[in-house]
């Protein structure tokens, strides 16, 4: 999950362009229990594409001393790009045990519909037969006549 900072220093954006983009149903996002935007980066490159680190040239930018790794910048994002990816294996981890947890509970479920409509079909049989029966115990009732009924007789 991205702050609004983050979201924005990866697309290339201000903090008020994304916030406008979340508001207006463009990228959707949640808020913590601090009440701040927490961004799917998903989410966000869908919409918009991340700005790369690449110069002109087509290579990443060097320090001025020639050390790419001396920068404590560099080293500082690229430990932050490294725990970012881990809390994203987390996630995927955590999705799979609950997708798979879904789909034996979807299996579950099927057979519970199966079994529950050949209980069904059974008793809607065993209604037909007793409602047979019934019928042939009564004794057929005599209808009265209009008339008899409105005259009393």
């Amino acid at each position: 999950m991205l702050t609004l900072r983050q979201a924005a220093e990866a697309v290339g954006m201000s903090k008020p362009g994304v916030l406008k983009a979340i508001k207006s149903g463009k990228v959707s996002a949640e808020k913590n229990i601090r009440g701040q935007y927490q961004i799917q980066a998903a989410e966000l490159f869908r919409v918009y594409d991340p700005i790369s680190r690449v110069n002109g040239n087509g290579h990443e930018p060097v320090n001025p001393e020639g050390n790419e790794n001396s920068s404590p910048s560099l080293r500082e994002e690229t430990s932050q790009s490294g725990s970012v990816n881990a809390s994203y294996q987390v996630e995927l981890d955590g999705l799979r045990l609950e997708l798979a947890h879904q789909k034996q509970l979807l299996a579950m479920s099927g057979e519970t519909v199966i079994d529950l409509r050949q209980r069904l079909d059974e008793s809607q049989s065993q209604v037909t037969q007793l409602t047979a029966v019934v019928a042939q115990l009564a004794p057929p009732q005599s209808r009265k006549g209009w008339w008899t009924r409105l005259l009393g007789g």
